[in-house]
This record gives structure tokens, sequence and C-alpha cells, in this order.
């Protein structure tokens, strides 16, 4: 099928676009029929508008390597010499729009790659449409890999493309010789902690990404990588972000934004891991708790801060808190009685202003000093 004769026979949606190009001819293009012989003149590229129709459209060629098996779900396919099995053709309603691109950050892992942060696009719906097979792009030939009906397919589209884009940024980055090891173990850990994936699927997706990334020269024969879920899962300690920016210089704000792709926020809990939280939670009975072992907090300004404790001074403005404060900081950084209050004991202070110029502080608060400092650094300031 490379004609129009034949794409209208096989009932494809099709509108002629200019030769050698990806542009359609004519204005509002969309709105037109589709599979009109007589729009097309000879020479003209053959456009299949995607109305019911989903377009996988790859541009990485590291993608190929996980799309083995979506690749035999009921897809036509079709490409050209410089990049076959580039397109991947699904009958199926409208599915939205999605540009994958690796974070900007990554460039010097994707700037050798054809089409640099783009992996792969999904097109689908009115307005849109791909070149099709018995059409020149850049002066080459666009053909059929394999010819069969588009058919609908049997799962989640865009859930399994998710997975295939990300398991592809996972190998762009994957690491050389050496670090192998550590790099599956802190992926696996990421996924644990924050999607909360299984063991069993963890140990599954290491593997393929290893085996797709790693050139079989390269490979011990010792070498395992399908079990850094099991170790996640055993309690080993744990490696994430840290270990992937510090020992494979990866930057992290690239790395998070590799998980976004199947929906991992790397730095913010799922419910389940809240709930855990609060699972761990232990109830005594009161007998129980008077006998446990807790310590009585002292005073460390008598009859009224204690140890542990969190206070606020409020009242409205111009009543003094900020001399009480300025007062109040100073004997507890030295000791002594504050106006009815007295400091046994002295502590370290950290006194942190927001609003006073920097000679403020020291003019309103040396009535209190008298000019007496207290130990080094038992009274701090941050400004």
């Amino acid at each position: 099928m490379k004609t129009p004769q034949e794409y209208i026979a096989n009932k494809y949606p099709i509108i002629p676009c200019y030769r050698n190009q990806r542009r359609p001819i004519g204005d509002d293009w969309e709105n037109k029929p589709t599979g009109q012989l007589d729009r097309f003149s000879p020479g003209d590229n053959i456009g299949i508008h995607l109305i019911d129709l989903i377009d996988i459209d790859v541009d990485n060629i590291v993608c190929h390597k996980f799309l083995k098996k979506i690749k035999t779900l009921g897809c036509s396919v079709y490409g050209r010499s410089s990049n076959p099995e580039s397109h991947l053709l699904f009958k199926g309603e409208k599915l939205e729009y999605k540009k994958y691109l690796m974070h900007k950050s990554l460039e010097l892992w994707f700037k050798d790659h054809r089409k640099k942060a783009t992996i792969l696009e999904i097109r689908s719906g009115k307005g849109l449409q791909s070149i099709g097979p018995g059409s020149l792009v850049d002066d080459e030939e666009v053909r059929w890999d394999r010819n069969i009906e588009p058919t609908e397919y049997p799962g989640d589209l865009r859930k399994d493309i998710d997975l295939v884009v990300f398991a592809t940024m996972i190998s762009i980055i994957y690491p050389g010789k050496g670090q192998r090891d550590d790099f599956c173990y802190a992926i696996a850990c990421l996924l644990k902690k924050w999607g909360n994936w299984t063991e069993e699927k963890i140990n599954t997706f290491i593997l393929e990404v290893a085996e797709a990334s790693e050139p079989l020269e390269d490979r011990d024969r010792d070498d395992r990588r399908d079990n850094f879920g099991t170790r996640a899962y055993k309690g080993n300690t744990a490696k994430g972000l840290p270990t992937l920016i510090d020992q494979m210089s990866l930057p992290g704000e690239g790395v998070k934004d590799i998980f976004k792709v199947v929906g991992i926020t790397i730095g913010q809990e799922n419910q389940e891991d809240k709930e855990k939280k609060i699972t761990n939670l232990k109830m005594y009975d009161w007998n129980d708790y008077k006998n446990l072992d807790i310590k009585e907090p002292a005073f460390i300004i008598e009859r009224l801060f204690k140890t542990k404790s969190i206070n606020f001074i409020s009242g409205p403005k111009g009543n003094g808190k900020t001399e009480w404060t300025l007062g109040l900081t100073d004997t507890v950084s030295k000791g002594g009685k504050f106006l009815n209050y007295t400091v046994t004991d002295p502590c370290p202070v950290i006194y942190i202003d927001g609003e006073m110029d920097e000679f403020d502080l020291i003019e309103r608060r040396i009535p209190y000093t008298q000019e007496i400092a207290p130990m080094p650094n038992y009274f701090s300031i941050i400004l």
C-alpha cells in the first residue's frame, strides 16, 4: 500500500501533503473530507489524518530496545531507512498528544542523539497527521516495515509507553563499567521508596534495562542484574539520589524529571508511606506509660520556659515584645535574674531578626547587656 488509491481502498483517512514535506496542502485542511482521490496530484506526499488512529512516533534509537513487545500487539509499522520502524500505528480513539523530552540538564548524555532531547511523540485525533509510506521525507522514501490493518491496543497504551520512555531515559544515562552495580541499586531504592514498586517489578525492570544497556563484551559472567529489587526490600543500606549525584555526577533535577515520566515524585511521600508511619505509633496502658523512663523537663527560666518546649510571645504592636525578648534572651545566655524570673544555668541562644537595621540591634540590646558579654557562642545572631 503506497498509492492514494490503495489507501482509499483500505479506508485510510488520507490527505495530500506537499512533495518531500510534512505540510498538508491547503488551508483548513483538518476540516476537509479525507480519502478523496481528486484532491491528490502526482508526486504529492500521503498524510494519514489520525482520526481514530494513534501514531507512536519514535525519535530515539535506544527506545526501540524497549518497544519489541508493543510492536507485536496489533500495530502497523513504518519508517525510513535512516530511522526504520519509527511509526507504530494503532486503531483507537483520540489519545492526548504528548512529546517526551529529556531534561535540559542531561544534555551531555543526549547531545549526540539524532533528535537530541526528544524520545518519542504520541499523536492522535483530528488536526494531527503523519506522512505515510509512498511518500518522501528529506529525500528518503517512507516505507512499510509491517503492513497490517491496525487494531486497538490490548491494554493501557499511555501507561505502557510511559514505562518504555522511562526505561529509555534510564538506559541513556546508564553508566560505564565499575559504576553499574551502585547505579542499579540506587534506581531500585528510589523505585521502592518513592514509587512503591514491588520487589518483583523492580527486579524485572532493572534486568531489562541492564540487558539493553550493557554491551555483551562488557558483561562479567558473575554479574547479576535481576536481584536489585530484592536487595532494596531486604533492608540493605539504602542508596538513592545522593549516590547518583555524587558518584555518577548526574544532575539531581534531571534524574527527578525522568522519574516523573512514570508518575514518581522523588521527595514527596505517597499515601501508603504516610499510612505506614501512622501504623508505627505505639499505644500504652496508662500504668505502663507512668513506669517508662521519661525524664521530667527542666526549667530554662524558672516558672516560665521548660526544655523541649515551643513558646510564643505575642501582643499588639508597640507593647514591648522586642524589648522583652532582648532582655530575656540576654539573661538566658548569661544566667541571672530577668524581671521576676531566674535563669540558673545559662543556655546558648540564636537570635534571628528579620526587621531591624544591623546597628539597631546593637543600640537596643546594649542597655540589657550592661557591656557584659555572654560566653563565646552563647549569644549568636542571624540578621
